[in-house]
């Protein structure tokens, strides 16, 4: 029997690397992971590729029956705020070489990692039906709002034409192992994490923003199990939420990490460094209510003390 080939681009980053470890080790696929500054700790199933280079892209996508596009590049409020632009250009040349790649090639389905940054402000769970092409996304994520909108868009306009079929599922704020280790461009957890681990007990620490800031935290085994069956399952109703569907405040957050590693630390917050939006949850009601998608959610606390734990065994 033929072994299906599938190209995950994107493989290094926190996402892809759940995503490899889970389909590395089936026996009826072909895997290729990529990466290019990133480099993996196990290189099993890893080939370093450049994907702004479309003559990697053609070649790369050859024969790819799957291409998973996980290349947007993953950063915290700090790093969104300083190269934005760069990212929204990088990540675009990136796709569209990729995407144009797969039309040439023939390559039967695209699964796209978008993101709830697409969406425009609301302060209650925002359901896919409600986005609002005529409103702007959060204004700290106006240009990676309008980069998902304008691939999504793409991607629709290929499943339409039945050029390729086409998952895509918006994520919520993602958290777990192999994220970012560099605390002034990582996200809320990978930063509060690192800077607790250092904290003496019982000290001062320091939040940015304010203590009323919601999120919707979705552990990245989760996502990738989404990842997963979206090869094998076909959307019919468009893109998908995917988030634990609970918002839960920035003070309460910390306070988790806090009691898991019993620092007992004094939190203060400082509204002057920089902040994201106030409220960002999804309404995971559409996704629920599919019997092909029946996705158990790992518990934040289950997933912060699986996340904790790797940052101390990377840290050592």
């Amino acid at each position: 029997m033929k072994r299906k080939k599938i190209l995950v681009a994107g493989g290094s980053g926190m996402i892809g690397v759940s995503l490899t470890n889970r389909l590395k080790n089936k026996k009826n696929f072909h895997l290729i992971s990529s990466y290019y500054r990133n480099q993996p700790q196990n290189k099993s199933n890893y080939k370093k590729l450049n994907f702004s280079n479309y003559s990697t892209c053609l070649k790369s996508t050859k024969n790819i029956e799957t291409l998973y596009l996980l290349t947007m590049v993953s950063q915290g409020i700090m790093g969104i705020k300083s190269k934005e632009i760069d990212f929204v250009f990088k990540s675009l040349r990136v796709n569209l070489n990729l995407i144009e790649a797969a039309v040439k090639n023939n390559v039967k389905k695209i699964i796209f990692l978008s993101s709830s940054t697409i969406y425009q402000p609301s302060n209650k769970p925002i359901s896919e039906s409600k986005l609002d092409i005529n409103k702007d996304p959060y204004e700290i994520y106006l240009g990676l709002g309008w980069y998902f909108r304008y691939i999504e868009k793409i991607l629709g306009y290929l499943d339409k034409k039945k050029i390729i079929k086409t998952n895509i599922i918006r994520t919520g704020a993602v958290y777990g192992k192999y994220d970012s280790l560099n605390i002034k461009k990582a996200r809320v957890v990978p930063s509060l994490i690192m800077r607790m681990i250092k904290a003496k007990r019982g000290e001062k620490f320091e939040i940015w923003g304010n203590s009323k800031i919601v999120r919707d935290f979705v552990f990245a085994e989760d996502v990738a199990k989404v990842l997963e069956i979206s090869m094998y399952k076909n959307f019919n109703k468009g893109p998908l939420n995917f988030s634990s569907g609970k918002g839960v405040t920035i003070l309460s957050l910390a306070k988790m990490i806090d009691k898991i590693l019993k620092k007992k630390l004094n939190f203060q917050f400082n509204p002057n460094l920089p902040t994201s939006v106030k409220y960002r949850v999804l309404s995971n009601k559409l996704i629920d209510s599919m019997k092909i998608m029946n996705i158990s959610r790992t518990s934040l606390q289950k997933g912060l003390k699986e996340t904790i734990n790797w940052y101390k065994n990377y840290e050592n």
